[in-house]
């Protein structure tokens, strides 16, 4: 098969952005910021709503972490100045706004908002001239966000042979530590086991230590421990706007039978002891 070389200039650039496309796509339409809603007519901008903190759009939701920062603006763009044109603005359903100009008064009102919980906002734009003249509304905006502050909910268990086992006991190998993870709001971002041998002081991902085994299946996480000797094993879950539930285990893992003690062994060993001046 004939590899074709990849191109610089346009054809890279197509590749770049179809990748960026792709990766956008696979992480759940994953944080942005700075996203806008205009209210057009004529190409002039009547009204804008601007969301500056970051947001993840997921089963059709708008979600934030903890808060969202937006800010509605005025008709920046030039509007005919012998009109009467105004903005009515609700949030949460609360009139918060009811700005007139005439002839550009009034131009490029601005309002800035921080939510800690769900809101929603409205913004109507009225013009009386030309064909709204009479009717008066150009546009409406409506949009609802969703804050989402809560972790993900984790539950991890442990079993030995198809038994269930307890991990602050010593166990012999091997014990498969499952589990799961959910989230009700913006949904789960991702989930993953590490581990900390004894001896190290750093985590790392099961694949790359001998006696930890990570196998996905369905909605559970298995981790397989073989290893002989004292570990700490961690399960982080992150939601797509963040939030973490992070929980830690210490696993006790003796795979050696008991050294066997006779008479022969003792006098041995007591000779040792006498030999040796003690």
């Amino acid at each position: 098969m004939r590899i074709l070389p990849i191109k610089s200039g346009r054809s890279s650039f197509h590749i770049k952005f179809i990748f960026l496309l792709i990766l956008f796509f696979l992480v759940g339409q994953a944080l942005y910021a700075n996203i806008t809603w205009t209210i057009v007519q004529n190409t002039n901008n009547y009204a804008k709503l601007i969301v500056t903190s970051g947001i993840v759009t997921t089963g059709g939701k708008m979600y934030f972490r903890d808060h969202i920062d937006f800010r509605i603006i005025k008709y920046e763009s030039d509007l005919p100045l012998s009109y009467q044109y105004w903005i009515d603005a609700w949030i949460n359903s609360v009139h918060k706004h009811n700005k007139a100009g005439t002839k550009g008064a009034g131009k490029d009102g601005r309002w800035y908002y921080t939510y800690r919980t769900d809101v929603t906002v409205e913004i109507d734009f009225w013009c009386d001239y030309g064909p709204f003249k009479g009717d008066g509304k150009v546009g409406t905006i409506f949009k609802r966000f969703y804050i989402d502050n809560t972790a993900p909910d984790v539950s991890i268990g442990f079993t030995q042979n198809g038994a269930v086992v307890d991990p602050i006991h010593w166990l012999n190998s091997p014990v498969v530590a499952t589990a799961t993870a959910s989230d009700a709001a913006s949904g789960m971002y991702d989930a993953r086991w590490y581990v900390m041998v004894e001896g190290s002081a750093s985590w790392q991902h099961p694949s790359n230590v001998d006696g930890f085994d990570f196998v996905k299946s369905g909605a559970d996480y298995n981790l397989t421990v073989t290893r002989q000797g004292t570990h700490r094993i961690r399960f982080n879950a992150r939601d797509r706007v963040g939030n973490r539930t992070i929980k830690e285990y210490t696993m006790k893992i003796d795979n050696e039978a008991p050294v066997s003690i006779n008479e022969e062994n003792v006098h041995q060993y007591l000779q040792f002891q006498h030999d040796d001046g003690n």
